[in-house]
Protein backbone atom coordinates (compact mmCIF):
# COMPACT_ATOMS: atom_id res chain seq x y z
CA UNK A 1 0.00 0.00 0.00
CA UNK A 2 1.75 3.35 -0.61
CA UNK A 3 2.23 5.87 1.59
CA UNK A 4 -0.86 8.31 2.64
CA UNK A 5 -0.27 11.81 1.77
CA UNK A 6 -2.38 14.83 3.06
CA UNK A 7 -5.16 15.05 1.20
CA UNK A 8 -5.40 12.01 -0.74
CA UNK A 9 -8.80 10.37 -2.15
CA UNK A 10 -11.08 8.43 0.35
CA UNK A 11 -8.97 5.06 1.29
CA UNK A 12 -10.81 1.80 2.68
CA UNK A 13 -7.81 0.22 3.53
CA UNK A 14 -5.18 1.66 6.22
CA UNK A 15 -2.11 0.73 7.77
CA UNK A 16 -1.94 -0.42 11.76
CA UNK A 17 0.11 -1.59 13.66
CA UNK A 18 -1.82 -2.90 16.51
CA UNK A 19 -5.10 -3.22 18.12
CA UNK A 20 -5.49 -3.84 21.70
CA UNK A 21 -8.65 -4.65 23.27
CA UNK A 22 -10.56 -4.12 26.56
CA UNK A 23 -8.30 -0.93 27.36
CA UNK A 24 -9.15 1.38 30.29
CA UNK A 25 -6.70 4.46 29.76
CA UNK A 26 -7.58 5.50 26.35
CA UNK A 27 -11.12 7.47 26.28
CA UNK A 28 -13.72 6.97 29.06
CA UNK A 29 -15.10 3.03 30.05
CA UNK A 30 -13.77 0.34 28.36
CA UNK A 31 -12.53 0.61 24.71
CA UNK A 32 -10.51 -1.10 21.71
CA UNK A 33 -7.75 0.85 20.55
CA UNK A 34 -6.50 0.51 16.74
CA UNK A 35 -2.80 2.36 16.58
CA UNK A 36 -2.19 3.66 12.92
CA UNK A 37 1.00 3.76 11.63
CA UNK A 38 3.19 7.52 10.54
CA UNK A 39 3.41 10.31 12.65
CA UNK A 40 5.01 14.01 11.19
CA UNK A 41 6.16 13.87 14.21
CA UNK A 42 9.37 12.78 16.16
CA UNK A 43 9.10 13.09 19.85
CA UNK A 44 12.84 12.01 21.52
CA UNK A 45 10.76 10.23 23.91
CA UNK A 46 8.41 8.41 21.71
CA UNK A 47 6.64 5.40 23.41
CA UNK A 48 5.76 3.48 20.47
CA UNK A 49 8.60 4.36 17.53
CA UNK A 50 7.06 1.66 15.74
CA UNK A 51 4.28 3.76 15.17
CA UNK A 52 6.43 6.83 13.43
CA UNK A 53 7.31 5.13 9.90
CA UNK A 54 4.41 4.43 7.78
CA UNK A 55 6.07 1.41 6.19
CA UNK A 56 6.21 -2.13 7.87
CA UNK A 57 8.64 -2.78 10.09
CA UNK A 58 10.91 -5.58 11.29
CA UNK A 59 11.02 -6.14 14.96
CA UNK A 60 13.85 -8.48 16.18
CA UNK A 61 13.40 -9.50 19.68
CA UNK A 62 16.87 -10.95 20.25
CA UNK A 63 16.37 -12.79 23.53
CA UNK A 64 13.66 -14.69 21.91
CA UNK A 65 16.58 -16.25 19.14
CA UNK A 66 18.22 -19.10 19.30
CA UNK A 67 19.92 -18.85 15.71
CA UNK A 68 18.55 -21.36 14.12
CA UNK A 69 18.97 -19.26 11.22
CA UNK A 70 15.76 -20.18 9.40
CA UNK A 71 14.83 -16.52 9.27
CA UNK A 72 18.20 -16.13 6.95
CA UNK A 73 17.13 -18.97 4.42
CA UNK A 74 13.91 -17.18 3.25
CA UNK A 75 15.19 -13.68 3.40
CA UNK A 76 15.62 -12.17 -0.37
CA UNK A 77 17.24 -8.97 0.74
CA UNK A 78 19.93 -10.93 3.24
CA UNK A 79 19.47 -8.76 6.11
CA UNK A 80 19.67 -11.78 8.07
CA UNK A 81 22.98 -13.33 9.00
CA UNK A 82 23.60 -16.13 11.29
CA UNK A 83 26.95 -17.29 12.19
CA UNK A 84 28.05 -19.82 14.99
CA UNK A 85 24.32 -19.88 16.65
CA UNK A 86 24.51 -15.94 16.50
CA UNK A 87 21.80 -14.15 14.68
CA UNK A 88 22.11 -10.44 13.07
CA UNK A 89 19.72 -8.11 11.73
CA UNK A 90 20.92 -5.52 9.59
CA UNK A 91 18.03 -3.31 9.28
CA UNK A 92 19.07 -0.99 6.78
CA UNK A 93 18.71 -4.45 4.16
CA UNK A 94 15.03 -5.13 5.52
CA UNK A 95 12.50 -4.34 2.96
CA UNK A 96 9.76 -5.19 5.65
CA UNK A 97 8.21 -8.17 3.73
CA UNK A 98 7.52 -10.02 6.62
CA UNK A 99 8.29 -13.48 5.11
CA UNK A 100 10.82 -14.36 7.99
CA UNK A 101 8.33 -13.68 10.48
CA UNK A 102 6.55 -17.42 10.32
CA UNK A 103 9.17 -18.80 9.75
CA UNK A 104 10.79 -18.16 13.59
CA UNK A 105 8.65 -20.50 15.59
CA UNK A 106 10.42 -18.85 18.64
CA UNK A 107 8.34 -15.21 17.71
CA UNK A 108 11.64 -13.44 18.31
CA UNK A 109 10.97 -11.26 14.90
CA UNK A 110 7.38 -9.42 14.34
CA UNK A 111 6.06 -7.18 11.77
CA UNK A 112 4.54 -3.51 12.53
CA UNK A 113 2.71 -2.34 9.87
CA UNK A 114 -0.42 -4.17 8.28
CA UNK A 115 -2.40 -3.37 6.20
CA UNK A 116 -6.53 -3.63 6.87
CA UNK A 117 -9.89 -2.37 5.47
CA UNK A 118 -12.18 -0.67 7.30
CA UNK A 119 -13.98 -3.97 7.01
CA UNK A 120 -11.58 -5.94 8.93
CA UNK A 121 -10.83 -3.91 11.58
CA UNK A 122 -14.61 -2.89 12.58
CA UNK A 123 -15.02 -6.58 12.91
CA UNK A 124 -12.57 -6.90 16.03
CA UNK A 125 -14.13 -3.30 17.06
CA UNK A 126 -17.48 -5.33 17.53
CA UNK A 127 -16.37 -8.12 19.01
CA UNK A 128 -15.95 -6.05 21.91
CA UNK A 129 -18.97 -4.27 22.02
CA UNK A 130 -20.63 -6.16 24.83
CA UNK A 131 -17.98 -4.52 27.44
CA UNK A 132 -18.27 -1.10 25.55
CA UNK A 133 -21.75 0.30 27.65
CA UNK A 134 -21.97 3.57 27.93
CA UNK A 135 -18.93 5.59 26.92
CA UNK A 136 -17.06 2.64 25.88
CA UNK A 137 -16.23 2.40 22.55
CA UNK A 138 -13.55 3.02 19.79
CA UNK A 139 -10.39 5.03 20.25
CA UNK A 140 -8.07 5.94 17.65
CA UNK A 141 -3.83 6.12 18.48
CA UNK A 142 -0.70 5.93 16.98
CA UNK A 143 2.03 7.15 15.36
CA UNK A 144 -0.81 9.96 14.28
CA UNK A 145 -4.34 8.66 12.96
CA UNK A 146 -4.29 11.97 10.94
CA UNK A 147 -1.19 11.09 8.76
CA UNK A 148 -4.17 8.28 7.52
CA UNK A 149 -6.99 11.01 7.65
CA UNK A 150 -9.51 9.07 4.90
CA UNK A 151 -8.98 5.72 6.60
CA UNK A 152 -9.12 7.14 9.89
CA UNK A 153 -12.84 9.01 9.16
CA UNK A 154 -14.25 6.01 7.29
CA UNK A 155 -13.87 3.68 10.33
CA UNK A 156 -15.18 6.34 12.88
CA UNK A 157 -17.91 6.64 11.04
CA UNK A 158 -18.31 3.10 10.37
CA UNK A 159 -18.45 2.92 14.28
CA UNK A 160 -20.92 5.47 14.85
CA UNK A 161 -23.20 3.66 11.91
CA UNK A 162 -23.02 0.88 14.96
CA UNK A 163 -23.85 3.37 17.68
CA UNK A 164 -19.99 2.88 19.06
CA UNK A 165 -18.88 6.01 21.02
CA UNK A 166 -15.58 7.11 19.11
CA UNK A 167 -12.44 8.53 19.98
CA UNK A 168 -9.19 9.67 18.44
CA UNK A 169 -5.57 10.29 20.21
CA UNK A 170 -3.72 12.79 18.18
CA UNK A 171 -1.28 15.48 18.10
CA UNK A 172 -3.55 18.07 16.55
CA UNK A 173 -0.45 18.26 13.56
CA UNK A 174 -2.60 18.03 10.77
CA UNK A 175 -4.11 19.99 7.58
CA UNK A 176 -7.30 22.13 9.17
CA UNK A 177 -9.72 20.64 6.44
CA UNK A 178 -8.14 16.89 7.74
CA UNK A 179 -9.43 17.93 11.36
CA UNK A 180 -13.01 19.49 10.45
CA UNK A 181 -13.19 16.58 8.84
CA UNK A 182 -12.69 13.78 11.79
CA UNK A 183 -14.62 15.92 14.17
CA UNK A 184 -17.65 14.96 11.98
CA UNK A 185 -17.47 11.83 13.53
CA UNK A 186 -15.15 11.78 16.69
CA UNK A 187 -17.04 12.58 20.06
CA UNK A 188 -14.00 12.89 21.93
CA UNK A 189 -10.52 14.49 21.35
CA UNK A 190 -7.54 13.26 23.54
CA UNK A 191 -5.11 16.21 22.05
CA UNK A 192 -1.76 16.27 23.32
CA UNK A 193 0.09 19.46 24.27
CA UNK A 194 3.71 18.57 24.74
CA UNK A 195 4.54 21.93 24.96
CA UNK A 196 3.81 25.54 24.49
CA UNK A 197 6.87 27.36 23.38
CA UNK A 198 7.13 26.52 19.65
CA UNK A 199 10.88 26.44 20.06
CA UNK A 200 11.05 23.93 22.53
CA UNK A 201 8.37 21.96 20.88
CA UNK A 202 10.73 21.85 17.88
CA UNK A 203 13.24 20.83 19.17
CA UNK A 204 11.63 18.02 21.33
CA UNK A 205 9.25 16.99 18.26
CA UNK A 206 11.02 18.11 15.28
CA UNK A 207 8.57 20.31 14.36
CA UNK A 208 6.69 23.60 15.64
CA UNK A 209 3.48 23.42 17.67
CA UNK A 210 1.62 26.94 15.20
CA UNK A 211 -0.74 24.32 13.67
CA UNK A 212 -1.38 22.31 16.32
CA UNK A 213 -2.33 25.14 18.26
CA UNK A 214 -4.36 26.65 15.13
CA UNK A 215 -6.17 23.16 14.99
CA UNK A 216 -7.24 23.23 18.61
CA UNK A 217 -8.94 25.91 18.00
CA UNK A 218 -10.64 25.07 15.08
CA UNK A 219 -12.12 21.88 17.51
CA UNK A 220 -13.10 24.75 20.09
CA UNK A 221 -14.91 26.91 17.54
CA UNK A 222 -16.82 23.72 16.46
CA UNK A 223 -17.83 22.96 20.03
CA UNK A 224 -16.17 19.05 19.87
CA UNK A 225 -15.82 17.90 23.49
CA UNK A 226 -11.22 17.67 24.38
CA UNK A 227 -9.58 16.81 27.03
CA UNK A 228 -5.79 17.95 26.44
CA UNK A 229 -3.33 15.18 27.51
CA UNK A 230 0.28 16.30 28.92
CA UNK A 231 3.02 13.90 28.50
CA UNK A 232 5.42 15.03 31.60
CA UNK A 233 9.39 14.60 30.17
CA UNK A 234 11.68 14.77 33.24
CA UNK A 235 14.69 17.70 31.81
CA UNK A 236 11.93 18.30 28.49
CA UNK A 237 8.79 19.72 29.82
CA UNK A 238 8.67 19.59 33.73
CA UNK A 239 9.18 22.89 34.27
CA UNK A 240 6.26 25.44 36.00
CA UNK A 241 5.91 27.51 32.77
CA UNK A 242 4.67 24.55 30.97
CA UNK A 243 2.16 23.39 33.24
CA UNK A 244 0.87 27.22 33.65
CA UNK A 245 0.72 27.68 30.13
CA UNK A 246 -1.67 24.54 29.80
CA UNK A 247 -4.24 25.33 32.72
CA UNK A 248 -4.49 28.81 31.08
CA UNK A 249 -5.03 27.21 27.85
CA UNK A 250 -7.26 24.79 29.22
CA UNK A 251 -9.85 27.82 31.03
CA UNK A 252 -9.39 29.62 28.20
CA UNK A 253 -11.54 26.94 25.90
CA UNK A 254 -14.86 25.94 26.82
CA UNK A 255 -14.12 22.85 24.79
CA UNK A 256 -11.68 21.69 26.78
CA UNK A 257 -13.55 19.10 29.85
CA UNK A 258 -10.08 18.06 31.35
CA UNK A 259 -6.39 18.07 31.74
CA UNK A 260 -4.89 14.62 31.69
CA UNK A 261 -1.00 14.46 33.04
CA UNK A 262 1.15 11.77 31.47
CA UNK A 263 4.12 11.18 33.46
CA UNK A 264 7.03 9.49 31.66
CA UNK A 265 7.47 5.82 31.39
CA UNK A 266 10.51 4.08 30.02
CA UNK A 267 9.00 0.96 28.62
CA UNK A 268 9.00 1.91 24.95
CA UNK A 269 12.96 1.72 25.06
CA UNK A 270 13.15 -1.75 24.44
CA UNK A 271 11.56 -1.51 21.07
CA UNK A 272 14.20 0.82 19.85
CA UNK A 273 16.55 -1.67 20.24
CA UNK A 274 14.01 -4.09 18.34
CA UNK A 275 13.74 -1.78 15.10
CA UNK A 276 17.70 -1.42 15.41
CA UNK A 277 17.72 2.03 16.54
CA UNK A 278 19.03 4.39 19.48
CA UNK A 279 16.79 6.60 21.24
CA UNK A 280 17.36 9.98 21.80
CA UNK A 281 15.91 10.16 25.22
CA UNK A 282 17.33 7.16 26.95
CA UNK A 283 16.12 7.48 30.84
CA UNK A 284 15.26 4.50 31.88
CA UNK A 285 13.68 5.82 35.82
CA UNK A 286 9.67 6.30 35.47
CA UNK A 287 8.52 9.60 36.95
CA UNK A 288 6.68 9.44 40.26
CA UNK A 289 2.83 11.00 39.74
CA UNK A 290 3.14 12.09 43.41
CA UNK A 291 5.83 14.40 41.88
CA UNK A 292 3.00 16.56 39.80
CA UNK A 293 1.16 16.73 42.85
CA UNK A 294 2.56 20.40 43.29
CA UNK A 295 2.69 21.25 39.83
CA UNK A 296 -1.43 19.82 39.81
CA UNK A 297 -2.38 22.54 42.77
CA UNK A 298 -0.64 25.39 40.93
CA UNK A 299 -2.59 24.49 37.76
CA UNK A 300 -6.13 24.33 39.88
CA UNK A 301 -5.30 27.93 40.44
CA UNK A 302 -5.83 28.89 37.14
CA UNK A 303 -8.59 27.00 35.95
CA UNK A 304 -11.52 25.12 37.31
CA UNK A 305 -11.42 21.94 34.83
CA UNK A 306 -10.38 18.64 36.75
CA UNK A 307 -6.35 18.06 36.50
CA UNK A 308 -5.67 14.16 36.75
CA UNK A 309 -3.45 11.32 35.78
CA UNK A 310 -4.42 9.95 32.55
CA UNK A 311 -5.70 6.77 34.41
CA UNK A 312 -8.57 9.17 35.54
CA UNK A 313 -6.53 9.28 38.89
CA UNK A 314 -6.88 12.52 41.26
CA UNK A 315 -3.66 14.37 42.13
Amino acid sequence: MPAPKWGAEPMRQGRIFEIQHLALYDGPGVRTVVYLKGCPLKCVWCHNPEGQRIAPELLFHAEKCTGCGLCAAVCPAGAHAVSGGIHRLDHSLCVGCGRCVPRCIHAALTIAGETVSVEAALREILCDRAFFRGEGGLTLSGGEPLMQSDFACALLAAAKEHGIHTCMETCGYAPEEAVRKAADVTDLFLYDIKELDTRRHKEMTGLGNEQILSNLMVLDSMEKRVILRCPVIPGQNMRKEYFMGVAALAQQLASVEAVELEPYHPLGLSKYADLGRTPKFSNTKFLDAASLSGYAEEMRKLTEKPIRLSTGEDI
